[in-house]
């Protein structure tokens, strides 16, 4: 718990040191989210002393050379002796750590060079960014079994040693390497055997830890990807190239969504330089480009100028500016029903003597992992507006923390600290104060360390001088587990006997993943499709900006009450299996960006926002009436047929 890095700095973690200073820039032996030493994607970008001081102020300023690599602190140092020129390295993004098998020189590929010329006609390259991506299904092959997806880049894969690699970590699968494992899977049959090439490609290897995500039947990967980019062979739409990056391991276990971003910012990389690569070799200028990604979180400003959303925005505006159709499309999220957002303000909370608010915060017995909350104050100037204290259960009321940066308060246990407050100020855009509050597991058999008691906590937060009108949000990080993740990890919430009456500052509202509030980004939620109500979990604002209330859309997550979820892919070929969720509401609306980005349309979110209105008009006559715009946007959309969509688009 005396590590400084939390969950916070990995998203929206940009800091700028001199190179001679980086030496003595210590990371700590521990991660405070997972106690894991920092062997992060480190994303360092070299510097003039102007361009850094440039770069306090606005993260996203242009790079003048930017060099990637998995390091930790030491390996940072020594980025700056490998940059003479530089006078600063901006750091971009921090992350989990990486199987060291995964670690590796680049070699550099060779440039990509684009004749002036239109993309070839129809031909919309649909990119992937998910966990457990099986790109030998069937699903993403042509006529002959031929394979559609072009490239696939597993993050987190063992790195080739045996000949160049062109990416900085993991392995790299072209269309010519999927091909040679398919032709030998095929050796004993008509019908491959898939698992044994996974296993070939250490993709299913039960051996290796974190290993074998495509040694499971189901992955949500495979379930994303049909449905972004399935067709049966026999279509043989060779005019829909697929690219997929496999997200580690490490990271899709991690569902307070704070390690993706340096993963997600060197995926969009690469899937725009493999992008025109596929171009090149169809001898035809860019092409359009749809990216799914079907991952978020709770927590940060969520007012579109988080690290990762201003990442985005920025990617979006630079391709579609110069002419290239260009779309992101993320889920709204689940977390509508997770109890996990209080909202302060001013004039309604901050009324007792010493203006004080408390939120009982609950954690759970047999938790092995660490549980975060963050608070964020008002736009403003830095200064001592808001004081943040917490009670351990049972236990006595520990010391205020003020909103001074650096300073921090631990509550200490039998065993050692169990608790950090922490507070940074965070500058350039957001201009937003931000308190995180880091409790212990509660329960780690085998592991040393201390556990933190189960049970309520109490978070007191106190007014010093909040601007009349403003409020403050608290929202606790996801953190529960995910199949194919054994990280016995339980999610905390908050309680509060008025919760769903007027005045309760617990509401469900505010809820919308963090990374889903950019400005160009296509944002979707989901709604049962046998009553059109919205589906309980699918989550939406308001947020705190006025370019987003909340999604864009809704379409279908779930069948029915009886028949949760949309059918899909599994891992091997010919399975199927439902899958319910946001997250499998955004591709079937990344499928049809595709098709329309392939008839010379340009779909954006006004577009989004107009089919839907469209929808609405024509499809929903006679059933749930229309959701506001905090939950459903402009409107739900019907993306096929009732009769046929248990078992679409496969």
């Amino acid at each position: 718990m005396a590590d400084p890095v939390t969950p916070a700095d990995w998203r929206l973690g940009p800091a700028s040191r001199t190179a001679t200073a980086l030496a003595d820039w210590a990371f700590g032996d521990e991660m405070g989210a997972k106690s894991a030493r920092l062997r992060a994607a480190v994303r360092a970008v070299a510097l003039s002393a102007d361009e850094a001081e440039e770069t306090q102020e606005e993260a996203a300023s242009p790079p003048r050379q930017v060099v990637t690599r998995l390091t930790d602190g030491a390996g940072i140092a020594r980025l700056g002796q490998a940059e003479p020129d530089a006078d600063a390295l901006h750091l971009e993004a921090f992350g989990p750590p990486l199987p060291n098998d995964a670690l590796g020189r680049q070699a550099a590929p060779a440039p990509v060079v684009l004749p002036d010329l239109p993309p070839a006609p129809g031909v919309v390259v649909t990119a992937v960014i998910d966990g457990g991506l099986p790109f030998l299904n069937r699903a993403f092959q042509a006529a002959g079994g031929t394979t559609r997806v072009r490239y696939a880049w597993v993050q987190d894969g063992r790195f080739r040693h045996d000949g160049p690699s062109h990416v900085s970590h993991g392995r790299e699968f072209t269309a010519a390497e999927i091909e040679t494992l398919l032709a030998d899977a095929s050796r004993n049959g008509p019908y491959p055997d898939e698992l044994a090439a996974y296993r070939a490609a250490g993709l299913a290897d039960f051996a290796r830890p974190r290993g074998h995500i495509l040694g499971r039947a189901s992955t949500h990967g495979a379930h994303v990807a049909a449905l972004a980019g399935g067709y049966p062979p026999e279509d043989d739409r060779t005019d829909r190239p697929l690219i997929f990056v496999q997200l580690p391991h490490v990271v899709t276990g991690d569902t307070s969504g704070a390690s993706l971003a340096p993963h997600v910012i060197s995926a969009l990389d690469y899937i725009e330089d493999r992008a025109d690569r596929i171009a090149a070799a169809l001898g035809c200028g860019r092409l359009p480009l749809v990216i799914n990604l079907s991952y978020g979180g709770t927590g940060g400003p969520l007012d579109g100028t988080g690290f990762l959303e201003r990442r985005m925005d920025a990617f979006l505006e630079r391709r579609n500016r110069r002419g290239t159709c260009t779309a992101i499309l993320l889920p709204a999220g689940n977390a509508h029903l997770s109890q996990g957002h209080a909202r302060i303000g001013t004039d309604t909370h901050f009324t007792g003597p010493g203006r004080t608010e408390t939120l009982s915060w609950k954690i759970q017995p047999s938790d092995h992992s660490d549980s975060f909350i963050e608070i964020w104050t008002p736009r403003e100037a830095p200064g001592n507006r808001l004081e943040v204290a917490l009670t351990t259960p049972g236990g006595a009321p520990g010391p205020f923390l003020p909103a001074i940066a650096g300073q921090a308060v631990t509550l200490p246990g039998p065993d050692g600290p169990v608790a950090r407050i922490s507070y940074r100020y965070v500058g350039g855009p957001t201009r937003r104060g931000c308190f995180t509050i880091a409790v212990a597991p509660t329960d780690n058999p085998g592991r040393p360390g201390p556990r933190a008691p189960a049970g309520v906590w109490t978070v007191t937060l106190r007014d010093t001088g909040l601007p009349a009108g403003s409020h403050v949000d608290a929202w606790i990080l996801r953190d529960d587990e995910v199949p194919g993740h054994d990280n016995d990890a339980r999610q905390s919430r908050f309680v509060d006997p008025r919760h769903g009456k007027a005045h309760c500052p617990v509401i469900a509202q505010g809820l919308q993943s963090a990374i889903a509030t950019g400005r160009r980004t296509i944002v979707v939620g989901g709604f049962v499709d046998r009553s059109g109500h919205v589906a309980r979990y699918s989550a939406g604002g308001a947020t705190n900006t006025d370019d987003r209330p909340g999604p864009d859309a809704l379409t279908v997550s779930d069948a029915s009450r009886v028949h949760p979820g949309v059918i899909s892919a599994g891992v091997l070929s010919g399975s199927r299996m439902p899958v319910s969720g946001s997250s499998v509401a955004v591709p079937q609306i990344t499928r049809a960006v595709a098709d329309a980005f392939a008839k010379g349309e340009q779909p954006d979110r006004a577009w989004v926002a107009a089919w839907a209105a469209a929808c609405e008009q024509a499809d929903f006559a006679g059933r749930a009436a229309r959701p506001d715009a905090h939950r459903g946007g402009a409107g739900r959309i019907q993306p096929a047929p009732q009769d046929r969509r248990r078992y679409w688009p496969l």
